[in-house]
């Protein structure tokens, strides 16, 4: 099912409950391994069915299935916000969950608009250097080339420092989660150890699993489960 909106959204469940998840996944998620999974979708109809609440999936412009319309990092944060405000429209509460850059997106959701409960998965949160950036960048879109629609990289390496510092001890949200791999190769837990430490508010899991949270994807479900039950 679609929910109207300007990026693709997903629908999931249609059930008669003041409450609704929101789903931001990471960068770039794609190539998708089946459609079985796209953006977590999975994920989503777990949550759904075992909740009983409906779910939604913010596919960013530029990306999945709004990938005729142009992709921006900033455009991702900015239009997710603007997703939420639609949906608060309907529902008392829209918990919202967070992959990777998706995590971002969520933190940075957090700081403007009050959440009742934030569940993250290994989030990015902390901008690099430009050095340090700017290769991770070139590799991501060496996978997925026609998101970057001939713009150079530095279009993108400067948005990343137009972003406005998170204020992690400040967060709008009553509950928060992260469940981060220990092995994570692409975002260290100990960025989460650091976010931990910054708002008491934060619980910190560590979890078997790879940075795309494919292995062991049930203990992934079950936790999420616990969590928002």
């Amino acid at each position: 099912m679609i929910f109207p909106f300007k990026n693709y959204v997903e629908k999931i469940g249609n059930f008669n409950s003041d409450t609704a998840i929101l789903m931001f996944h990471g960068f770039p998620a794609e190539p998708i391994k089946s459609l079985e999974t796209e953006k977590n979708i999975d994920f989503g109809k777990f949550m759904s069915k075992n909740l009983e609440i409906d779910v939604f999936i913010h596919h960013y412009s530029g990306l999945g299935r709004s990938v005729e319309k142009i992709f921006s990092f900033n455009s991702s944060v900015i239009d997710s916000i603007e997703l939420y405000d639609e949906l608060k429209k309907i529902y008392k509460n829209v918990w919202v969950i967070g992959h990777s850059w998706g995590g971002f997106v969520a933190l940075n959701l957090c700081q403007m608009r009050s959440v009742d409960r934030l569940f993250l998965q290994s989030p990015f949160w902390k901008i690099p250097s430009r050095e340090i950036l700017s290769p991770v960048l070139e590799s991501l879109f060496s996978i997925i080339p026609y998101v970057k629609r001939e713009r150079p990289i530095d279009y993108f390496l400067n948005e990343f420092y137009e972003f406005e510092k998170l204020d992690i001890l400040n967060l709008k949200a009553n509950e928060i989660l992260i469940l981060h791999p220990e092995s994570d190769d692409e975002v260290p837990f100990s960025g989460s150890v650091e976010l931990q430490k910054m708002n008491t508010k934060i619980k910190l899991k560590s979890i078997d699993t790879d940075h795309g949270f494919w292995l062991n994807r049930e203990l992934l479900f079950e936790e999420a489960k616990i969590f928002f039950s």
